[in-house]
């Protein structure tokens, strides 16, 4: 019944299931993440596909990495055979499957040519531009005129370099502390050009538009696209 109040309520938490005062451990991804428990043999996910629907092109990964990660918290020093629960609405998708069989080496051969034929990284760059403030209608004024100065700057590279616009779209958090987050991202398959590219545009962008009250952030081949 307890949750991570206080400075050190998180730690607290972990030796209370650690010495066994506790027998069931409820948490985020945070459970999955280098933690050691030596009587643990049962994992529960539930929605263990949720993070198939981030919007991230690496979603897969991402889940399958969860997966594989919180499954070896069971049976880790025991000897026993730990056992392991996915709940999930889409239990064919190959991330669940792959990540059922632990099969590492599937997944990747499967992964890497979805990449390949979408052209994402590391087959390409993606370059993702967001605009955040309280003015939701502003910022969504403000990232069309930028996909149209993008649009039509694109067009001046004389085929030297290729760059795809994807999407104008809230962030996945699409809202915080009151501040709205939409973002347009960028595909080239060279980084410099595409470097040049963005601040370029955004150059343009502020020529126009003072983005009075925006904040922009700039983010190059992003680890998580948000």
């Amino acid at each position: 019944m307890d949750t991570t109040r206080g400075k050190h309520g998180h730690a607290k938490i972990l030796d209370t299931f650690r010495k066994g005062d506790a027998q069931i451990l409820i948490g985020t991804q945070m459970v999955a993440k280098g933690l050691d428990f030596p009587n643990v043999v049962l994992v529960c996910v539930v929605s263990a596909d949720l993070s198939l629907f981030t919007g991230d092109f690496r979603a897969g990964e991402y889940t399958f990495q969860l997966l594989t990660q919180v499954a070896g918290r069971a049976g880790r020093a025991t000897g026993d055979v730990g056992r392991v629960f996915l709940q999930t609405y889409n239990p064919d998708h190959y991330a669940i499957q792959l990540a059922k069989s632990g099969d590492y080496e599937a997944f990747y051969t499967h992964e890497i040519g979805l990449r390949q034929a979408m052209m994402y990284p590391p087959f390409s760059h993606v370059f993702s531009i967001m605009l955040s403030g309280p003015d939701e209608k502003g910022i969504i004024t403000a990232l069309r005129k930028l996909w149209a100065i993008m649009d039509y700057s694109r067009n001046l590279s004389g085929g030297k370099a290729q760059f795809e616009l994807l999407g104008m779209s809230p962030a996945f958090v699409s809202k915080i502390k009151n501040q709205f987050r939409w973002k347009i991202l960028v595909k080239c398959n060279k980084e410099e050009p595409l470097k040049a590219f963005v601040l370029y545009c955004v150059r343009k962008l502020r020529e126009n538009d003072p983005l009075t009250g925006m904040n922009i952030h700039l983010n190059l081949d992003p680890v998580m696209l948000d």
